[in-house]
């Protein structure tokens, strides 16, 4: 097999945007930690920069956690120069058909900006 394609094409963990999601989803549902929120959605855009959802889940994270306005604002400006595009496919994970909120590319970005356009 050429080099990167072990594994029959899967994704590694750290890079399956919809795992991330899941796992920041259980982080609301059962630890009320917003640092802790803050901490997992920073991994979470450090590996998957191209998903939206987590770049709004990090943004709100940073609010819940009363984080400085400067530190919200540097992260609503890396997002917004973030290449957001849909997700690529995961084969070794069925659960992983969650769309990109809005066709992906630049309707991401509209998204996001749409959602914390007071920054």
């Amino acid at each position: 097999a050429a080099a990167g394609e072990g594994g029959g094409g899967a994704l590694p963990p750290c890079a399956r945007a919809a795992l991330w999601r899941r796992y920041l989803h259980f982080l609301v549902a059962s630890l009320p930690s917003p640092s802790l929120r803050v901490e997992a959605t920073a991994r979470g855009v450090r590996c998957c920069a191209a998903d939206a959802h987590l770049w709004v889940a990090r943004l709100r994270a940073l609010e819940e956690a009363a984080a400085p306005a400067e530190e919200v604002r540097a992260a609503f400006e890396a997002a917004l120069g973030a290449p957001l595009a849909p997700p690529p496919a995961d084969p070794a994970d069925p659960a992983d058909k969650s769309p990109p909120p809005s066709g992906g590319h630049a309707c991401d970005h509209l998204w996001l900006l749409h959602s914390y356009s007071h920054f």
